[in-house]
């Protein structure tokens, strides 16, 4: 069975959305500069394994939808989720479960695929939703209510959060210090 797209997806159950188009882009922030839309703005997806939920030992792998300028932070998501341990899927793995999406460019239609779909409070707090469209140049602008009906999300508040990036101090070469 090949999996619908997200276009395919929201044109079945007709769901409004705009499909807005972009230079290829390789990472969130070099897409929110050329779609000019703030970083915090923009939703990326994160699929995560939950180990010992729901008092057991098995595993299950759900999908977070978090702003672009935010990372999973297991042990706080493990400690909200009342799980064992949380552990963040590597690329590969992604690959194969995502054979119908580039990597990085997911879709946050969890359901699709089987998994809950957590989705961070900021982002249901916003009018619109904007996310990848399964690909490095196309991105999805949809009403965050009709996404959140559609997907069934279970709201979070906990277990992600922005990371202060330090910018190192480099001197231009062209340019040396000369002390006078």
């Amino acid at each position: 069975m090949t999996m619908p797209t997200a276009f395919q997806y929201l044109d079945a159950e007709n769901i409004h959305y705009q499909m807005l188009h972009h230079p290829r882009t390789e990472s969130l922030a070099e897409t929110a500069v050329l779609a000019q839309i703030p970083l915090n703005q923009l939703a990326r997806v994160e699929v995560v394994e939950l180990v010992g939920f729901a008092s057991s030992n098995d595993f299950t792998r759900v999908m977070m939808v978090i702003p672009a300028d935010c990372e999973v932070f297991p042990k706080a998501l493990a400690k909200e989720l009342g799980c064992k341990q949380v552990n963040l899927l590597s690329d590969a793995v992604l690959e194969h479960m995502f054979s119908d999406c580039e990597v990085g460019a997911e879709p946050p239609f969890g359901h699709l695929y089987g998994m809950n779909v957590l989705f961070a409070r900021e982002l249901f707090e916003r009018f619109e939703i904007v996310f990848k469209g399964g690909n490095h140049e196309t991105l999805v602008r949809m009403n965050t209510l009709d996404f959140c009906n559609q997907v069934r999300t279970q709201l979070i508040e906990h277990g992600y959060g922005t990371v202060d990036v330090d910018i190192p101090f480099t001197e231009q070469a062209s340019k040396p210090w000369r002390w006078l």
